[in-house]
Formats: structure tokens, sequence, C-alpha cells
């Protein structure tokens, strides 16, 4: 039976995974998710699960990272897809812990996220119909959202912002696969309304399932 060459990462609100078979399924572990302990503990939780894909698969060459993000910008719809070319971490570097271990190299930070795989998903949502945005990233502990005034303080810098995705990627890049960061937008600052993460999902889900499963047929 042939390796799977593409791993994917998601989180439990997901529910389902998007592909029954072809690529190796990652449950996310976010950093409110971990036990506690001091932060390079925290950080080896968060990634120790693709170092042991990586560890059991020596083919596995594409770490995809799906998450759902909030923008920054009003002009971008809820269910729209966000594609991540750079980031600002506020949860911690994961070689912290990592550094130094076997098979670990410490990535070049302007290289985290791959031009060719955001070309070539860009590519895949505009055939589709699909509106996807490329930003910058700002990562958060969570588990709880941002204060406008935090909003104020980001948002001339960022475009969009989650809870997962940055400490992974660049442990991703830090073992050798190139990594893409993708996102469902749930909210775009839109005041005092309450959205149901899930539901959107469920309706939109199927925007990444297209654009990655053209991925997964180039790549495999």
């Amino acid at each position: 039976m042939t390796k799977p060459k593409i791993a994917i990462v998601s989180g439990s609100l997901w529910e389902e995974n998007l592909f029954d078979e072809g690529v190796k399924h990652i449950k996310r572990c976010h950093y409110y998710e971990t036990q506690p302990g001091y932060l390079a503990d925290k950080l080896k939780q968060m990634t120790e699960s693709i170092l042991e894909a990586r560890q059991e698969n020596d083919s596995l060459q594409y770490l995809f990272l799906l998450n759902t993000v909030g923008s920054f910008h009003k002009k971008y719809n809820i269910g729209d897809l966000a594609v991540i070319k750079d980031h600002i971490d506020q949860i911690g570097n994961p070689l912290l812990y990592w550094r130094g271990k076997p098979g670990i190299q410490v990535p070049n930070s302007k290289d985290i996220y791959s031009e060719k795989l955001r070309d070539m998903v860009k590519e895949s949502a505009h055939a589709n119909k699909i509106s996807i945005h490329e930003g910058v990233f700002l990562t958060i502990k969570g588990p709880t959202i941002n204060t406008p005034a935090e909003r104020a303080l980001y948002s001339p810098h960022c475009d969009f912002v989650g809870m997962s995705g940055s400490a992974e990627a660049t442990f991703g890049r830090a073992l050798g696969l190139q990594v893409l960061l993708i996102g469902l937008i749930t909210d775009n600052e839109i005041p005092n309304e309450i959205l149901d993460v899930r539901t959107i999902i469920k309706q939109h889900r199927s925007k990444l399932k297209t654009c990655i499963e053209n991925l997964v047929n180039q790549l495999s």
C-alpha cells in the first residue's frame, strides 16, 4: 500500500475527516487544550502528533493545516477562504522544546508557508469560483477571541486571527515538510452577533474540500 505524501491537521470542530483515504489525518491540540506545565511542554503537546506522523512515514512531504479564522476586513465574507503567507505568533515557537532533537532543523522564517502550495490552492479556488484571500495571520492562545482593543492593535498588521496554525507550521518546516495553512472565515467583525462556528463549517466545508482535493490529486 502506498504511503500518503500529505498529512492534514484539523480540529474537533470539523467533526469528520475531509477524505477517507489518500492522506494522513492528524487531530489538532490547541494551546488551551494542553495539560498544565511549562510553555515548552505545552508546545510539545501541540506538535508531537506531527512528529509521530513523520516518523511513521518517511514519504510524507506536505503538511496541510486547516482552521477557522476571523477576518480583520469587513469586506471579506463569512464562508470565504483564507490562505496564509506569514504570521505573528502570540503562543510560542515549538522549537523551544524541539530544537536540537534528531531530525529537527531550524527553518528559515521567510519560508514557512510554501509559495507553490499557496499558488496552487488559489488557482483551484478561482477555477471553482470560490472566494479566497491571502494575508498575514495572528495566532492567539484562546479560548476567547480578541477584545476590541486587541483588534485595533493588530488590524494594521494582520488580515486574519485564529487559535491554531503557526506553531504547527513552524514545526512542519523544521521537519522539512512543505506547509499550507488555509482557513475558513467564520467572523468578520460583525458587531454583537454570536456566530455558530460548527454551522458555518457545515455550510462551507465543501469549498475547502474542493480546493484541497485538487491539490491532493496533483501532488499524490
